[in-house]
């Protein structure tokens, strides 16, 4: 399916857990922003992950809320509120 430009497979993950998420921005965070990653106390990088995981979990659960089918909110999500590009 395509959608804004973007081919969507639907093998991609559907749903991700709030664990999940948070791995993902922190491995993200280490590998994209290192000095942010360095400079952050472990408090305050496991206060971000979460707030992220929660902020992208919200968002596609919006998405989906309003028709986005869901192997299209999810990597969504994921792009919009963690940067992240979604495998």
């Amino acid at each position: 399916m395509t959608l804004d430009g973007i081919t969507y497979l639907k093998e991609e993950p559907i749903k991700a857990n709030q664990a999940e998420l948070e791995a993902e921005y922190l491995n993200y965070l280490k590998r994209s922003q290192p000095k942010k990653y360095k400079a952050m106390k472990p408090i305050e990088v496991q206060e971000l992950c979460k707030l992220k995981a929660e902020a992208a979990i919200r968002e596609a659960e919006n998405l989906i809320s309003t028709g986005e089918p869901d192997f299209v909110a999810w990597p969504r999500a994921r792009r919009s509120i963690m940067g992240i590009e979604s495998d």
